[in-house]
């Protein structure tokens, strides 16, 4: 069956954090900062290759 509607961009943004917060794919960590491929410490870190494992 073709969906005839999406979710709004709110509730698409509700369920991508979810999404992201129960494969374990969101990391924080204040105390270190995470080093970002631009060379940019930051707090938090998204591991985008657990979306395709």
């Amino acid at each position: 069956m073709i969906p005839t509607s999406y979710p709004d961009a709110k509730e698409m943004a509700r369920l991508t954090a979810r999404m992201l917060l129960e494969i374990k794919a969101v990391h924080f960590n204040t105390a270190e900062p995470f080093t970002l491929a631009s060379g940019l410490p930051s707090p938090t870190y998204i591991d985008c290759r657990k979306l395709i494992s």
